[in-house]
């Protein structure tokens, strides 16, 4: 499956909380402007911080952007959200939604489509 590409790379999961993670946020990222070079300066960007989990752009919706973060508490959240993301060339606005508690989180891609 490695050969054929399937498996991508495979990789230790970590408790979130034991590692003194216990926030998940939410952010949904509009841009100002939807020019290439904006939106691929902000992707690079957000390659560089770690505590970025997922980031995706996206439709529907009113935002550009929606990223997934883990954070250890408000004031690195403030931090990260003022010193960091703020400061990205081209966004706009900023929304955010806190996890108030994790239903499930799944690592394992659905087969049952595979005959």
């Amino acid at each position: 499956m490695e050969e054929a590409g399937i498996i991508r790379k495979q990789v230790t999961l970590l408790d979130q909380d034991a590692l003194g993670l216990p926030l998940t946020i939410y952010i949904h990222v509009s841009m100002a402007t939807q020019a290439t070079e904006k939106l691929e300066n902000f992707e690079q960007t957000i390659l560089s911080y770690d505590a970025v989990q997922e980031c995706s752009l996206i439709t529907g919706s009113d935002a550009d952007y929606i990223l997934k973060v883990v954070m250890p508490d408000m004031a690195y959240y403030e931090h990260f959200l003022l010193k960091q993301l703020n400061q990205i060339d081209g966004v706009a606005s900023i929304r955010t939604s806190f996890a108030l508690r994790r239903v499930t989180t799944r690592t394992a891609m659905p087969l049952s489509h595979i005959q």
